[in-house]
C-alpha cells in the first residue's frame, strides 16, 4: 500500500507533468518500457530457461523455469504487454 508521501509525490508528477501537456499513465507507461530495454538481457534468459535453452545445468532447468515464469507472470498488464512486445521484438531480430 502507498504511504501518503508516495501518493503525494505522485499527485505531484501529475501536476507536472500535465503542466508540461504530458500524459502521467503514458509517461509512465514509457518508464516501464525503459526499464524492460535496459533489462532485456534479463527477459532474454527467461525466455530462454522457458524453453529449455542455453541452460547450465539441465537437471535445475525446471526449478529455474518455474521461478522465471512466474517473475515474468508477475508484471501488472501494462508490463506483461511490454513484455511481450519485447519478446516479439526479440525474436524477430533472432530470426
Amino acid at each position: 500500500m502507498a504511504t501518503k508521501e508516495q501518493k503525494n509525490r505522485k499527485q505531484f508528477a501529475e501536476k507536472l507533468l500535465r503542466v508540461k501537456g504530458l500524459n502521467y499513465d503514458e509517461w509512465l507507461d514509457s518508464k516501464h518500457q525503459e526499464v524492460i530495454q535496459d533489462n532485456q538481457d534479463v527477459v532474454m534468459q527467461a525466455l530462454e530457461m522457458a524453453l529449455g535453452t542455453n541452460v547450465d545445468n539441465s537437471s535445475n532447468a525446471s526449478d529455474n523455469t518455474d521461478s522465471k515464469e512466474i517473475e515474468l507472470s508477475s508484471s501488472n498488464s501494462k508490463g506483461a504487454d511490454s513484455i511481450n512486445k519485447s519478446s516479439d521484438s526479440l525474436v524477430e531480430v533472432n530470426n
